[in-house]
C-alpha cells in the first residue's frame, strides 16, 4: 500500500470526495495497483507557515520538511499544498532524498480547489493533476530505481521520464504502461533470485543431514 499524507491550509468543501476518486483511481491495476496493491491517500489540516519561492522557482527542501518532518515515519510520500500560487512558472516540485535509506517522498504543489490545467486530452483540475505528476510520476519512478532528471525534458531509457509523458506528448496512459513493465522485470528478476538462493539453502540442507 503507498500511504500519503496531504497537508493543507484549509478544508475544500469538494475534498473529501476528490481524495475519494483519486485514491480510486491511482489504485486500479493499470495505474499503480499492480506495483503496491493499492493508494491511501489522508489529509491534513494546518495552519502553514509561510513557504518562500527562491529565485530558481521552488521552494527549498529544508523548509518544506519542517512541515513534513514530524508525518514521514508515518507514511511513504507527504505533500504540501500552500493555498496560494505565486508567479513563477513551477507547479510543484519534489525532493528525491540523497539517503539511500530513506525512501520518503516529500512534494508540494501549488493549488486551490477550482484551479484546471488544461492539456490536449483533457481538462481535469490542477489539484489532480498536480499530485498525480509529482506522486505517482516522481515519486513512483524514483521508488522503480530510475535515473531522477529533475527538470529535464524528452525521454530516455533508464530515467524519470515524467515530464515526457505528463507534459511533452500528454500521455498518462503510455506513462503508466511503462513503469507497470518496468515492475514487472523487477519483481521477476527478485523472485528469480529468491527461487536461486532457495535452492542453495535446500542443497545445502540435504548436504547437512
Amino acid at each position: 500500500m503507498l500511504k500519503t499524507l496531504l497537508i493543507l491550509p484549509k478544508k475544500w468543501k469538494t475534498l473529501e470526495k476528490r481524495i475519494s476518486n483519486l485514491e480510486t483511481y491511482l489504485s486500479r491495476k493499470d495505474r499503480l495497483g499492480s506495483i503496491y496493491g493499492g493508494v491511501k491517500i489522508d489529509y491534513k489540516i494546518l495552519d502553514l507557515p509561510e513557504l518562500k519561492v527562491r529565485a530558481d522557482g521552488f521552494i527549498s527542501e529544508a523548509d518544506i520538511k519542517k512541515v513534513t518532518q514530524s508525518y514521514r515515519k508515518d507514511y511513504d510520500a507527504i505533500g504540501v499544498i500552500p493555498s496560494h500560487r505565486p508567479l513563477e512558472r513551477y507547479w510543484g516540485g519534489y525532493y528525491p532524498n540523497s539517503d539511500p535509506t530513506d525512501y520518503k517522498l516529500d512534494f508540494y504543489v501549488f493549488t486551490d480547489e477550482k484551479t484546471r490545467m488544461p492539456r490536449n486530452n483533457s481538462n481535469e483540475y490542477n489539484f489532480e493533476r498536480s499530485v498525480e505528476h509529482e506522486l505517482a510520476g516522481h515519486g513512483v519512478s524514483l521508488d522503480l530505481g530510475l535515473s531522477n532528471r529533475a527538470n529535464t525534458r524528452g525521454f530516455k531509457v533508464g530515467t524519470d521520464n515524467t515530464h515526457y509523458y505528463f507534459m511533452d506528448i500528454d500521455d498518462k496512459d503510455g506513462y503508466y504502461a511503462e513503469i507497470n513493465e518496468i515492475w514487472k522485470q523487477k519483481a521477476s528478476l527478485i523472485s528469480k533470485l529468491i527461487s536461486g538462493y532457495q535452492a542453495i539453502i535446500d542443497s545445502f540442507k540435504k548436504k547437512t543431514k
